[in-house]
This record gives C-alpha cells, structure tokens and sequence, in this order.
C-alpha cells in the first residue's frame, strides 16, 4: 500500500484525504498495526487506482494490508 502510493507520488495526507480518513490511521495500517475493514481498503484500492487483491494478503484467515509492488 505504502509502496504504490509513494509510486504515485502521494503523500499519506493526500491518500487519507482522498479517502476521508485521518492520516494517522492510514499511517497505522501501512506499518500493519491496524486491520483494515473491507470497505477501507476498497476504497484506499479505488484512490490507488490497483485492484484490491494487490493491497491485502491473507494468513490463517486473517487479512493484513500489504506494502506490495505499485
């Protein structure tokens, strides 16, 4: 998530804003000490414009959010 959203030149501030979160939270979810919910990380997707699968990665049945390729 981290890394496609820096390939994109955007600012956490700008990807937070973009989907009408606090940047702290989504700072949280990059470094993986929070889960996001599905509907967050669709919309992080959405504003990242990459599917959905390429920003989670699923173990023992929970989901995690990934720093994946851009």
């Amino acid at each position: 998530m981290a890394q496609r959203r820096r390939y994109l030149g955007m600012s956490q501030r700008q990807l937070a804003d973009a989907v009408g979160i606090h940047r702290v939270t989504l700072n949280r979810v990059e470094q993986n000490r929070t889960q996001p919910s599905y509907a967050l990380t669709l919309s992080v997707a959405r504003a990242l414009g990459t599917p959905m699968h390429q920003l989670v990665v699923v173990t023992d049945g929970r989901s995690a959010a990934v720093n994946g390729r851009p």
